[in-house]
């Protein structure tokens, strides 16, 4: 298993363009337990939106008043960053990151990523407010 499962990670990594593998055709060569360890996220984010800010917030605001919660307590709760409050969350970001990860590690790994998800439009963080819980006596 292990020599099959370098073999199928040194194919699909030796492939020209890996962000455009069928994810269907590396998975019925793999199980599900290998094709967790082969699995890779794809980043194509734009600065640009064909929907209205308002809209976004719209959108937001409407999944978490109907999207599933435990209970039906509606704790989920959001906020919605876009233009110069985007950029400045991810600035933050990378300061933050710079501080406590090694030169080796944020070069090749952090810094791709926080400069793609700064050039996209916005930002939606998404949390659990732990408050709308009564808990009681434990």
């Amino acid at each position: 298993m292990v020599n099959d499962l370098s073999a199928a990670a040194l194919e699909y990594s030796s492939q020209s363009d890996p962000s455009k593998a069928h994810p269907i055709n590396l998975a019925s060569k793999t199980s599900f337990l290998e094709a967790t360890v082969l699995r890779r996220s794809t980043i194509d984010l734009k600065q640009a939106s064909s929907i209205s800010d308002e809209r976004i917030v719209e959108i937001v605001k409407h999944s978490l008043l109907h999207g599933p919660s435990p209970f039906h307590v509606q704790s989920g709760r959001a906020v919605v960053l876009l233009h110069q409050e985007h950029e400045k969350f991810w600035d933050m970001a990378y300061e933050a990151a710079r501080k406590v990860t090694s030169v080796e590690i944020f070069d090749a790994r952090f810094i791709p990523n926080l400069n793609a998800y700064r050039e996209s439009y916005g930002t939606v963080s998404r949390r659990v407010d732990d408050s709308s819980f009564s808990w009681g006596e434990v």
